[in-house]
């Protein structure tokens, strides 16, 4: 009984919103800051399609904004602690404060990494094409 009351929880999205929603509304479901919303999208937590326009620039499927925020009830936030801070923060900041992946992990909670990991790449097979790489890392070969 619980489980349905759950799934029907975010069902109601589908029927107050289009099939395909914009930046401003992703941060507005979400509750969240414009700049957490773009960081969710330019780092394929929410899958979007890049249309490269200046307005409308993200296209985000309404059910990716649901499974989005029924992992985000189970894991946590997955924005990672002053990734969408201000542009004055990050001023604030010397460079030698920055620190590498390996440092964020905890020793005990590797699992917790794997867990984000498959999570965002569970779409991809084990043996990625170049194609592939290129969608999950947001990197293409430079024009020449």
């Amino acid at each position: 009984m619980e489980d349905a009351i759950k799934q029907g929880k975010y069902e109601s999205l589908k029927e107050q919103y289009p099939e395909y929603i914009s930046l401003d509304q992703l941060h507005r479901i979400c509750k969240i800051a414009k700049r957490s919303a773009k960081y969710l999208v330019e780092h394929g937590i929410v899958p979007a399609q890049d249309t490269g326009k200046k307005t409308w620039r993200y296209r985000i499927a309404i059910d990716d904004v649901i499974t989005y925020l029924r992992r985000r009830e189970q894991v946590g936030s997955m924005i990672p602690y002053c990734a969408s801070a201000s542009r004055d923060s990050k001023i604030k900041r010397k460079a030698n404060t920055r620190r590498c992946f390996a440092q964020l992990v905890v020793p005990g909670l590797e699992h917790e990494i794997v867990e984000y990991f498959t999570f965002i790449y569970a779409e991809y097979s084990d043996v990625l094409t170049t194609l592939d790489i290129v969608e999950m890392t947001g990197l293409k070969k430079a024009p020449f």
